[in-house]
Parts: structure tokens; sequence; C-alpha cells
């Protein structure tokens, strides 16, 4: 029989806030960019699975489209 252990909402969001928050930080490598955003997506996608209504997931929810936006923006090009 398989068994998941569910981590309570508030043990998540202390075991992670420190490092959620360091994400909205720019960074000009994109490999350390991807590897971000590959966390947060995990993290994200756990959220959405146990706390799918919760101030939690809104929360990844917002930093997970403000990073996919610093990766994925186009600059101008000057003429």
């Amino acid at each position: 029989m398989y068994y998941c252990k569910v981590m309570r909402e508030g043990k998540f969001l202390q075991n992670n806030e420190k490092r959620w928050q360091g994400y909205l930080q720019e960074d000009n490598d994109p490999d350390v960019k991807a590897n971000k955003f590959t966390n947060l997506i995990d993290d994200l996608g756990y959220s959405k699975t146990f706390y799918p209504k919760s101030k939690t997931t809104q929360f990844l929810n917002g930093i997970a489209a403000q990073v996919f936006t610093q990766i994925y923006k186009t600059k101008s090009k000057s003429c």
C-alpha cells in the first residue's frame, strides 16, 4: 500500500518562504533562472495538489507568473 504523508501548510510555508522570495530577484544566468523556475513550479504543483484554495498557492502562482515573465520577456531591438 502506498502512503503519502502530506506536510502541513504552515510547515511548507516556513520551510520554503525565504527561497521563494529569492526567486523574485533577477538573475542573468539562464541556467540559474531555469533551475529556479523548475523548483518553483514543483512547489506550485505540490501546493495546488494539497492546498488548492490557499493563499500559499495564490502567492506561488503570482511568483511563478513573475519569474515566467522575466524568463520570456522580449527585449526591444534598437535600430
